[in-house]
């Protein structure tokens, strides 16, 4: 996941020479509309699988189950598909977006749709050499046809777009093939009202979720046009590199987590040491990443067109809002833990994204990308102060704050290389300087490589 990750970041730069800011405009634009049009034709029913999986006695119970989940997701998709179709042409203009891309965005979402559940299916299966394989034939192949097309058309956007097509038609086929051997007629519908059930309860949190990471570039395309929309999108694409680094991490961080808190629960000595350092950690490391980043996002807007020059400022703030996020779902874990408190976290991301989609309205046709940065920043900012209140009535955990301050206040400083004048001198000064932060703030975290690291 973080080589393909790292490949696109890479390209980012290559294909910001060739494609202009309007043309990257219409590409966010159908990525967030097919994500949305994704998540509302799937209605969170995949997350039925990875929840009811452990309650299948057998592996013809786990075909029910497979195969009614999928045939609610076929009847919705098409039943939404259909309607969007109708009239995509009056949707299309309430959102300042050509037609033929809203059609490409139905498409792609439509034929998207159906990979997340045989995705959650292989997880819950801890097939993971499936995974890997398909992961890393979807990304290669959708890197290879992103150079070839955009190398070769003319209209890059369409290029770029015609890119997710293909991946969606790609990933409809897996999802054939990896499906074939979990479909039977013998549908569980004495278990739909459940599934129903749970599918709803998830649904408030996903589309909040999308509301708070989209809406920005909905209002910045509507209010503004495309082409501060791809300025936008650019800046938030280098932006959510550590987001997408972490992500991987959290993979085994989350698992790790819970096992400390069910021993805490069971009266385990040094649990909760071990947990807090673990989570200090992590959550200095990323702090001591982006810190970094941000020092050298000037620099990493030099290698992008001159077109993109005021993305600098969208990808510092951005840098934050990673940081944020992280420590969000970091943090939020004893909510996930204790069951009680699974609402209070939907709550939370639904007060956030009214208050984003609020701050957007008033924000954005005013002071423009500056606006979205502002409401984003105040948005997940908020989030996190309330997580963090919450998560400490879930579970009281003694956190390690005066080794993550010392931290912190040591990244404020190391901020004030950013008003340096660019050049190669000052490129030396900032990596000595970086070189000297990061050996402090491994002091701080009295970490010994000899004997922690691999742990």
């Amino acid at each position: 996941t973080i080589s393909i990750s790292a490949t696109s970041f890479l390209l980012l730069p290559f294909f910001s020479h060739l494609v202009s800011p309007e043309e990257y405009g219409y590409v966010y634009m159908v990525s967030a509309v097919s994500t949305f049009f994704n998540m509302v034709m799937q209605f969170s029913m995949h997350a039925c699988i990875s929840r009811f999986f452990f309650d299948c006695e057998d592996e013809e119970s786990v075909k029910r189950l497979y195969s009614t989940i999928v045939l609610f997701i076929s009847i919705n998709s098409v039943i939404i598909f259909t309607l969007l179709w109708c009239f995509n042409e009056q949707l299309a203009v309430l959102i300042n977006l050509p037609t033929v891309y809203f059609k490409l965005a139905l498409i792609i979402s439509f034929f998207g749709v159906f990979y997340n559940a045989i995705l959650a299916l292989l997880y819950v299966k801890q097939n993971a050499k499936k995974v890997s394989v398909t992961s890393i034939c979807v990304g290669v192949f959708q890197i290879f046809i992103q150079l070839l097309l955009v190398v070769n058309l003319e209209n890059k956007a369409m290029a770029l777009v015609g890119t997710l097509f293909l991946n969606s038609i790609l990933t409809f086929i897996i999802f054939l093939f990896y499906s074939k051997p979990f479909f039977t007629v013998n549908f569980d519908f004495s278990r739909a009202r459940k599934y129903m059930y749970y599918s709803f309860s998830q649904f408030p949190s996903d589309v909040s979720g999308w509301l708070v990471k989209f809406t920005d570039r909905l209002f910045i395309n509507k209010y503004i046009g495309a082409a501060s929309t791809g300025i936008y999108g650019v800046g938030c694409t280098v932006g959510q590199i550590p987001t997408i680094l972490f992500m991987s991490l959290n993979s085994a961080l989350v698992p790790y987590i819970f096992s400390k808190y069910k021993d805490m629960n069971s009266g385990v000595e040094k649990s909760e040491i071990e947990l807090v350092k673990t989570v200090t950690i992590v959550s200095s490391i990323l702090m001591v990443l982006i810190t970094i980043l941000i020092i050298l996002s000037n620099n990493i807007v030099q290698l992008l067109a001159p077109e993109y020059a005021s993305a600098f400022f969208v990808i510092i703030v951005m840098l934050v809002i990673s940081l944020v996020d992280c420590y969000r779902v970091i943090y939020m874990q004893p909510l996930s833990y204790n069951i009680k408190y699974t609402k209070v976290k939907s709550l939370i991301w639904v007060v956030s994204a009214i208050f984003n989609i609020l701050l957007n309205i008033y924000l954005i046709p005013r002071y423009g990308i500056y606006g979205a940065c502002f409401s984003s920043l105040t948005s997940y900012s908020l989030t996190l102060v309330l997580i963090l209140y919450f998560s400490n009535k879930a579970m009281q955990i003694h956190y390690d704050w005066i080794s993550l301050i010392k931290i912190f206040s040591i990244s404020v400083v190391m901020l004030l290389l950013l008003f340096l004048e660019d050049n190669w001198g000052t490129l030396m000064l900032k990596i000595i300087v970086i070189a000297m932060y990061v050996f402090v703030s491994l002091k701080i975290l009295n970490i010994n490589f000899n004997k922690n690291i691999s742990g």
